[in-house]
């Protein structure tokens, strides 16, 4: 009975060892952290930074990494929205939790701020340790959260996720610093598919010959039920561009819900 308690009691130290074992130096609180393992071999790990219990974390962000993740390097004030670094011209607001993805040689950091208006942002390095600069908005259509997480797709196209209870996705436009979203993605998330149907066409209207925008509208008509419209945009986005992976996606996706195999 006593060797098992003891092994009991052991077992429980080690547990609580394991728990406790901070990766930042001492002092140091980051929280919200968002970790991602770059081209270089080393996992980042980028978070907002609480500083006092007075409000919830502060006007800087820092990073750490790691090669082995045993030890770990902190990279200070790689980013700022007021004071030293600044790097956000219109908001001296507090940031809270952010993202970070790479994209053809450019790092690109996802921020929120504590404002109604500008909520979300995004600013750019070529370096994942910063410093990031030149922070402008992101424009989400007024639907303004916090909590930001960028994916990119293995065919090169990024999609936006954010929002604070009420999650919300949208592709992201490839230029503008990735920094707008396609309207119509967003709405058919939010389950408004009229409106989507709606921008999806007009945005067809004004560039018939862009199989990007074809084949975003495939996916839109795709979402709404009508396959077979789906996949008549998806071909003439391949007719123009035969090497357009998104638009190959789109229909094969269309096919298979029309029940064609």
């Amino acid at each position: 009975m006593q060797r098992v308690i003891l092994l009991f009691l052991s077992a429980s130290m080690i547990t609580s060892l394991v728990a406790q074992n901070p990766i930042v130096p001492a002092g140091v609180y980051i929280a919200d952290p968002a970790a991602h393992v770059w081209e270089d071999g080393r996992i980042y790990v980028y978070g907002s930074v609480d500083e006092t219990v007075d409000y919830y974390c502060s006007h800087r962000h820092h990073v750490l990494s790691s090669g082995d993740m045993l030890n770990w390097t902190l990279h200070e004030n790689v980013f700022a929205s007021r004071g030293v670094g600044d790097a956000v011209p219109y908001s001296d607001s507090l940031l809270y939790a952010p993202d970070c993805q790479y994209k053809d040689g450019t790092y690109y950091m996802y921020y929120t701020l504590n404002s109604p208006r500008n909520t979300e942002g995004v600013a750019t390095s070529d370096s994942p340790t910063g410093p990031f600069k030149d922070g402008q908005n992101v424009k989400l259509h007024g639907y303004n959260q916090i909590d930001p997480a960028v994916f990119i797709d293995d065919d090169g196209s990024a999609y936006y996720i954010w929002g604070q209870f009420t999650a919300k996705m949208a592709r992201l436009k490839p230029n503008d610093a990735m920094s707008r979203i396609y309207y119509a993605h967003l709405l058919m998330i939010l389950q408004r598919s009229d409106e989507a149907l709606a921008q999806g066409q007009l945005a067809v209207d004004l560039d018939p010959l862009n199989p990007l925008i074809l084949s975003l509208y495939a996916v839109v008509l795709n979402d709404a039920g009508d396959y077979q419209s789906a996949i008549a945009h998806a071909e003439k986005a391949l007719r123009i561009d035969p090497g357009h992976h998104f638009a190959y996606g789109t229909l094969e996706s269309a096919y298979y819900l029309n029940g064609d195999y």
